[in-house]
């Protein structure tokens, strides 16, 4: 893998299977894994989600990684660290795309906070983990796993999910399949730019500098949103993210920030997805 990145990723172990990447993050990072370590696999026989939910990780089809970072800044932080990696994958999918087909008619969106969209599906998910080391330093591990060529996916996903493929295709663009080569480069791209975003990060320490750009992208955008709080479910009108990544959601009463929890967009037959 051709990586231009100065530390993001260049520490790398690839694997034809394993559980999980978190997993194996984990253990490496107990190991003493370097600052921008990167776990790769093929595949995973036990890839986790949010909440209890898995991560459908058949062989072959898609990327399954995770980044592992020992930051300066405290743990409380990190949560701003998944929006940096959205953004990050967001911004190299429609890289990838461009590349592969010369055209801009398929863009990607992301849907606050973990997850990337084409055409209103779930292309990437990322779930982030964090924990103290050994020598009570922070520990952060990110997992992401991007839908590239699969298309036949289980019955309880079929209709949210799709693959960067699937996508193309089904807009009739050039460039649709996607080799080998083309899932380390869009890994290679993904490194580059989560490299620049987290540098920059790690000066700020908030997160303004992307607010726009995030903001435009955002799937939420100036849409219903119901908000699936454990202290009760509630909805408004999505107004974007704040400069440290909080959801602002404006209801009847207020605007709301939303620091944690599941938020569901309201489609055109009314249901969330």
């Amino acid at each position: 893998m051709k990586l231009e990145t100065r530390w993001c990723g260049r520490a790398l172990r690839k694997y034809e299977s394993l559980t999980s990447t978190n997993d194996e993050a984990v253990r490496w990072a107990e190991e003493g894994a370097v600052h921008g370590s990167l776990v790769i696999s093929e595949e995973q026989t036990a890839g986790h989600g949010r909440g209890d939910r898995t991560w459908y990780s058949p062989a072959g089809n898609n990327i399954y990684m995770t980044l592992i970072l020992r930051p300066e800044f405290p743990l409380e932080k990190a949560g701003m660290i998944t929006l940096l990696m959205g953004l990050a994958v967001s911004r190299a999918t429609d890289r990838i795309i461009r590349e592969k087909s010369g055209e801009t008619c398929l863009t990607s969106r992301i849907k606050w906070p973990n997850d990337v969209l084409l055409n209103g599906k779930k292309a990437c998910g990322i779930l982030t983990g964090m924990r103290l080391d050994a020598g009570d330093k922070a520990l952060i591990y990110i997992g992401v796993g991007i839908n590239v060529k699969g298309d036949r996916f289980p019955g309880d996903i079929r209709d949210k999910a799709v693959s960067i493929q699937e996508a193309m295709k089904a807009l009739g663009m050039e460039g649709a399949d996607f080799s080998e080569e083309d899932k380390d480069r869009l890994i290679s791209i993904i490194m580059t730019e989560f490299e620049k975003l987290y540098d920059t990060f790690a000066e700020e320490n908030k997160l303004l500098y992307i607010k726009s750009e995030y903001n435009n992208r955002l799937i939420n955008m100036n849409k219903t949103v119901k908000v699936l709080d454990p202290a009760g479910a509630y909805e408004g009108i999505c107004c974007g993210i704040t400069d440290h990544g909080e959801l602002m959601v404006e209801t009847s009463d207020y605007l709301r920030l939303v620091m944690s929890g599941e938020v569901s967009v309201r489609a055109a037959d009314g249901s969330y997805v």
